[in-house]
């Protein structure tokens, strides 16, 4: 790890603006253009650097950092050197923060208390902790969070029957009181702590939005993205930055040199930055679910992502060429590999993720989203592989929706037929097309929202609804009136799916009535009738298995990614077995993986590390705007 000279970097830093426009709306030429000063703190083959965080006098870097023994927050000197982790073990760490003062950190903890907003003393001359962390929340925070610009208060994201809320606490602990019900990825004080500002995309479109302390309506302030600042906002289009006050008024633009990633306000050190460069691509692995030696398929140049398994025994995947989106179907044996072309390019979400395309097992037909004029709807659309023609589906699909499984939770296929939603005034429409009969309706959800998570299983399908804090999961078969309640839980259902012969419901419980959010994989059996045989059992002490819900094939178990700090674990319907690791050996956290059709074996990235790099970025004295 070395340490390098201040250096500029001002070749080709033309700078053009997108997206909105703000709301003191100037001309392009009024906008200054500024060409920020680098400067290379170290770096490191060995820790993956994420999040980092500059301390409020501009001498320290708190970061994330992956190594190979474990995850942990790290500080390093911005005058270079060997960089120090501070927390090891279950504690882990994640979102480090400063205090306005700098001599105290907080941070999300991985362990015990999962996402419990932890606190940390620190000597602001020697970067060393000076006592032992602290845990401030009883419970967790699901997004991030800031401290207030007095030190008092911390603002952080649990949730709230089911919802995710931005709530305040003292930073000592103590009583916590609620401000407003936001899906937000991070809440941020104002610079005089009146208020506070959150980012949320109702409909994919993002809004950057304040609500004041003391109460009252919230605000919108910007809508766009950004990434927010105490006093000015960072608004992207691609590598290019607009430097916007909190009210809307751009002051400036800048260009980001490729390979580095969007950076981040520190808490108060005038126009400093810190960025991350880094390079990474993640390889495609086959693993045998029963146990043994992987094998692996792609040399992860790229970051490589699995999307299916067809009948065939070929792999689809996703990756990159020249800066661009290429679909690939491999032969899971190994082989030459081929081309799946679409002619427009796919949706993007609000988080600039792209949603997967879903392939039917027989490889036949793929589909996918593309925008829509209403950004609260998609255009839903299928390919057909062998001729490339393309039928659209419906344009009243939801942007944002519950998602929808078969028989052992494949993703929207039943059998053949791919399984959709069509959003209405008045309802929501469950829906099966297939190549030979278009589109079926299944079943219909009076209201403005579906009542996820949804499965299907023959002429039955499984769904949930809220009611005073507690989700009720409900069983109904297709031409019938009403629904049977199945069980009746605190807190919310992430998932649930049918096992393939219809027996038993696998579902993901995240129970918020423990003080943190506890999510555990349970089984429940289904009577023929939909009546519950027994009680609900959970086969998990406590997991995060958020998404990627798989029954094998022959129903004696499901898998679910989470298990065991990020590994794929099975979980046996049989009592008197124990969940498993399958991943067990892989040094890697493992969060989505692809089921084969025989139930033999999974496909999963494994992300391989080049090397990272942290960097301040000094934007210097910022122009006020011309005119």
């Amino acid at each position: 790890m070395t340490m390098l000279d201040h250096g500029r970097i001002a070749a080709g830093l033309m700078v053009l603006i997108g997206g909105s426009t703000p709301l003191h709306a100037q001309t392009e030429q009024e906008i200054p253009t500024i060409e920020p000063t680098y400067t290379r703190i170290f770096g490191s083959d060995s820790i993956e650097i994420a999040g980092a965080q500059l301390s409020p006098d501009g001498r320290w870097v708190l970061f994330k950092g992956y190594h190979e023994a474990g995850g942990g927050i790290w500080i390093v000197s911005t005058e270079g050197g060997e960089p120090m982790r501070l927390t090891e073990g279950d504690l882990g760490g994640d979102g480090p923060v400063w205090f306005p003062t700098g001599d105290r950190i907080a941070f999300r903890s991985d362990g015990p208390g999962y996402w419990a907003v932890m606190t940390m003393p620190i000597d602001p001359l020697n970067g060393r902790p000076t006592g032992p962390a602290r845990p401030v929340t009883l419970e967790g925070s699901t997004a991030y969070f800031d401290v207030s610009p007095d030190g008092r208060w911390i603002a952080y994201t649990p949730l709230e029957n089911g919802q995710r809320v931005i709530r305040i606490v003292p930073s000592t602990g103590g009583t916590t009181r609620t401000l407003v019900a936001a899906d937000t990825p991070r809440p941020l004080w104002s610079a005089d702590g009146r208020h506070i500002y959150y980012q949320v995309a109702p409909g994919g479109r993002w809004a950057t939005i304040r609500i004041a302390v003391e109460g009252g309506e919230p605000d919108t302030v910007l809508s766009k993205f950004a990434r927010l600042g105490h006093s000015t906002l960072l608004v992207k289009t691609g590598s290019e930055f607009e430097v916007t006050t909190l009210a809307g008024e751009p002051r400036a633009r800048f260009h980001l040199p490729g390979g580095l990633r969007t950076p981040r306000y520190g808490p108060d050190a005038n126009n400093l930055l810190v960025t991350v460069m880094s390079d990474f691509g993640s390889a495609l692995q086959i693993l045998p679910v029963d146990g043994g030696p992987g094998r692996q398929l792609t040399r992860g140049q790229e970051e490589d992502s699995p999307i299916a398994w067809t009948d065939s025994d070929e792999i689809l995947f996703s990756t990159q060429l020249n800066g661009n989106e290429v679909l690939l179907l491999a032969p899971a044996a190994g082989g030459a590999m081929r081309q799946v072309s679409l002619p427009e390019k796919r949706r993007r979400l609000p988080s600039t993720r792209v949603p997967p395309p879903f392939l039917s097992r027989d490889g036949s037909h793929l589909f996918y989203e593309v925008e829509a004029d209403n950004p609260e709807f998609s255009v839903l659309k299928v390919l057909t592989v062998a001729d490339g023609t393309i039928e659209e589906i419906t344009s009243a699909h939801p942007a944002e929706g519950p998602g929808v499984t078969g028989p052992g939770g494949v993703p929207h296929f039943h059998g053949s037929e791919f399984l959709y939603f069509e959003r209405h005034a008045d309802r929501h429409e469950l829906l099966a097309w297939s190549p030979e009969r278009g589109s079926r309706s299944l079943w219909t959800f009076r209201g403005d929202r579906a009542r996820g998570p949804v499965s299907v299983n023959e002429d039955r399908m499984i769904f949930s609804e809220v009611s005073a804090g507690r989700r009720s999961l409900r069983t109904a078969r297709f031409g019938d009136a009403g629904s049977r309640e199945l069980l009746n839980v605190s807190g919310w259902l992430q998932s649930a799916a049918w096992s393939p012969n219809g027996e038993y419901v696998a579902m993901v419980h995240v129970d918020t009535t423990g003080g943190w959010e506890s999510a555990r994989v349970a089984i429940q059996r289904v009577a023929p009738t939909g009546e519950p045989l027994g009680d609900v059992r959970y086969v998990s002490e406590q997991s995060f298995s958020w998404w990627n819900l798989r029954w094998l094939p022959d129903g004696s178990g499901v898998l679910a990614a989470g298990y065991d700090d990020g590994n794929v674990g099975f979980f046996p319907v049989d009592p008197s077995e124990s969940p498993v690791s399958v991943t067990q050996d892989e040094s890697n956290e493992v969060w989505e993986f692809v089921l084969s059709p025989d139930g033999r074996h999974i496909v999963y990235p494994r992300r391989i590390s080049r090397g990272s790099s942290l960097w301040l970025v000094d934007l210097g004295e910022i122009p006020e705007p011309s005119g």
